[in-house]
């Protein structure tokens, strides 16, 4: 669906991109009791200037007729020299901070 091409294209834009983590997602804190179908997948990519988290998420079966979809990105960036200097910034917390960005949409 739309995050393959999403991710193509990012990959596109960086130099020799690696695929660090490419896996379903699940979201969590249902916080408005929405009754549509959420589904995701989460994916680190790491390039020789930067790394890149995106979190694409399938809102299906929209309410009132369940006939529609949504698809929403989440994407952060950071600069790679900072993961290399000792900054405290590891791939892990930059997934944990785009895990969180995903989880507090409803």
């Amino acid at each position: 669906w739309v995050a393959s091409r999403q991710r193509q294209s990012i990959s596109a834009e960086l130099s020799s991109t690696m695929v660090i983590r490419s896996a379903f997602y699940s979201k969590k804190m249902n916080l408005v009791n929405d009754v549509a179908a959420w589904t995701g997948w989460e994916i680190l990519l790491k390039s020789d200037t930067q790394v890149r988290v995106m979190i694409s998420l399938r809102r299906q079966f929209l309410p009132p007729l369940a006939d529609s979809a949504q698809d929403i990105f989440v994407t952060l960036q950071c600069p790679k020299h900072i993961f290399h200097h000792g900054q405290g910034i590891t791939e892990e917390l930059l997934l944990g901070e785009a895990r969180l960005a995903a989880d507090s949409l409803s």
